[in-house]
This record gives C-alpha cells, structure tokens and sequence, in this order.
C-alpha cells in the first residue's frame, strides 16, 4: 500500500470515527434547535462545493468514499446542535457551552425562541421551537442557578 493511500484510509477513519461521534451527540440532544433558511444554504453550498472538488481531484473510490463522509460529517456538524444535559451542543467545536463554563443566557421569544449564550468569553446564537420554551427554562434554571439569566418578553 503506498503513502497515499493509508493517508486516505487514515482520513477516512478519522470521518467515520467523528460520524460516530456526532450520531451519539444526536442522540443525546434534550431539544434540537431550528435550522433556519442560512443553515440549509450553509449546509447546500457546502455539501455541493465537496461534490464538486471530490469529482473533480478523486482518481479512486477511497477519494469518492473520503467525499461522501465529507458531506455526511458536515451536515451532521449542524444536526447536533442543541441542549444535552452537560449544556448547550454549537457548530463550532470550542463553542461547547458546558453549564458551568456559561457566564450569560439570555432568552427571547417571538416566533421562535432565540438564545444567546457566553461561554469561554465567546457568544453564540441558537433558535428553538416555541414549543420548547417551558422545557428550556426549567434545563436552564436547573442547571445555571446562581448564574446570569435574562429573559427579554417580546
């Protein structure tokens, strides 16, 4: 097997393994946020930007397999957004949320609920269902009792 070829068995590893990982984070969502109109672009531009560099550049099937995981781990990278019991779940890695690293939540609600989280210094934007409102107030003043939490009625 030459160089090139357990690079991409390694990358291909490396997308099935983070696959799992984002299944299980899925799976332990208390409540899923909205993807709203921007994440499905996101997630279109994207899955067809990795279509068209994978068909362009593959020579093998390892190229066309390292592009379809590609674009399943990327979408999954949006799906597993959302409340855990350990706290909010962001797109981007760093911006986990944990509860005890939250400095501040602030809560709105018109036609959906919009949440905006410091953790780590870094502010994150999140929107659920209305419906979910009362299950997100109690997770939240369970688990951030004693911290900063501003509920803005609109």
């Amino acid at each position: 097997m030459n160089s090139i070829n357990f690079v991409l068995i390694l990358f291909i590893l490396i997308l099935v393994g983070l696959i799992f990982i984002y299944i299980k984070d899925i799976n332990n969502l208390l409540i899923k946020r909205i993807l709203k109109t921007k994440d499905y672009i996101i997630m279109a531009t994207g899955s067809v930007l990795i279509l068209f560099l994978t068909y362009k550049v593959s020579e093998s099937r390892l190229h066309l397999l390292l592009g379809i995981l590609g674009i399943v781990s990327f979408i999954m990278s949006f799906l597993r957004v959302g409340i855990t019991t350990k706290g909010f779940r962001s797109v981007r890695g760093i911006v986990k949320g944990d509860f005890d690293n939250i400095e501040k939540v602030t809560i709105s609600r018109n036609e959906y609920v919009k949440i905006i989280f410091v953790s780590k210094g870094i502010e994150d934007i999140q929107h659920y269902r209305l419906k979910d409102y009362d299950r997100i107030i109690k997770i939240l003043r369970k688990n951030l009792e004693g911290k900063r939490i501003e509920i803005i009625y609109g």
